[in-house]
């Protein structure tokens, strides 16, 4: 068991890592590729594109009771003592950080410890979106991969045969506050939504620097860099096609068994031609409006408490009515 005071003593003092933990879908990759890979900004990141990333994904793919904390720490300032050298903020970043979405991230408490085991002292940074909204780009996920569940089934149906599958309590941004919190302390935890990006980029960013300590540099484009290949595809002629060629396996996976995969994406993508922009965003605004109905207001109270710890407005992007 961490003895978080003692250690926290310890480390107090020394220079911080910034965790970006994600979400996934929600600015990730703006982040990622605009805001983290600038030095003008004051931060630097080991590139997803690099060998070194294995140190990043050895967080999360390394069970507990394996875990080198020593070795993982030390690959990580191999390269994050080059970053300090030149007075710049290393960025620990992966949307992996907060456990797989696709299983529900039941992984995600034994990350935060393999984190706090590395970085006790580290400042941790969520991005968050729209509940109904990042519900919606996952099921599009699930279904362009292959799924066959119903929309319904698959948003409800939490746990079967003793496997896991996708459970929405993964957006509960509050229950991921307070873990954060827990753990690394409130000051040492930013939430920002993604349409305070849209609406409002230079707070969204002045938030960042003050959280870092940081002049600031808010010469950025920030357009937010929309993966579409997944959201712009119709997805109701997709189930039918997975339903057809499906052979069996897990039909909660994110990837089940369907008969000549590369074929099945292969039909999926010729279809796709067919359609216009503008039908497959009419498509998503229902699916979305469907998200709504068969959640409801499950997530109100946990967005209004989240609203009280972040002093940002939620109400405003919808988060809540």
């Amino acid at each position: 068991m961490i003895k978080k005071k003692n250690l926290m003593k310890k480390v107090s003092n020394k220079p911080f890592v910034l965790i970006h933990v994600g979400h996934s879908r929600a600015g990730a990759t703006w982040a990622q590729d605009i805001l983290f890979n600038s030095k003008k900004a004051g931060f630097a990141m080991i590139n997803r594109y690099t060998k070194e990333y294995k140190f990043i994904e050895a967080i999360t793919n390394t069970s507990v009771l394996k875990f080198d904390v020593k070795k993982i720490r030390s690959d990580l300032e191999s390269v994050y003592g080059k970053f300090r050298k030149r007075k710049l903020i290393p960025v620990l970043s992966a949307e992996s950080l907060l456990g797989n979405p696709t299983t529900g991230a039941r992984d995600v408490e034994s990350i935060t410890s393999n984190l706090y085991k590395i970085y006790p002292n580290a400042k941790i940074f969520m991005m968050i979106r729209n509940q109904s909204s990042l519900l919606r780009s996952m099921y599009l996920r699930y279904i362009h991969a292959g799924g066959v569940q119903s929309l319904e089934k698959f948003l409800l149906k939490k746990v079967r045969g003793g496997f896991h599958c996708f459970d929405i309590n993964c957006y509960d941004f509050y229950d991921q506050y307070n873990m954060y919190s827990k753990i690394f302390g409130k000051n040492n935890i930013l939430i920002n939504p993604l349409e305070l990006l849209t609406s409002n980029p230079n707070l969204f960013l002045k938030r960042i620097f003050n959280f870092c300590n940081l002049k600031g540099y808010y010469n950025f484009d920030s357009k937010e860099k929309k993966n579409r290949s997944r959201d712009s595809l119709n997805f109701t002629y997709k189930k039918f096609i997975n339903s057809f060629l499906y052979i069996g396996g897990d039909p909660y996976l994110l990837n089940p068994l369907i008969l000549r995969a590369s074929f099945s994406r292969n039909l999926r993508v010729f279809f796709d031609r067919f359609y216009s922009r503008e039908f497959n965003q009419k498509k998503e605004y229902e699916l979305e409006n469907k998200i709504k109905s068969i959640i409801k207001d499950y997530f109100y109270k946990s967005n209004k408490k989240l609203e009280k710890e972040i002093n940002l407005s939620l109400y405003q992007y919808n988060y809540y009515k």
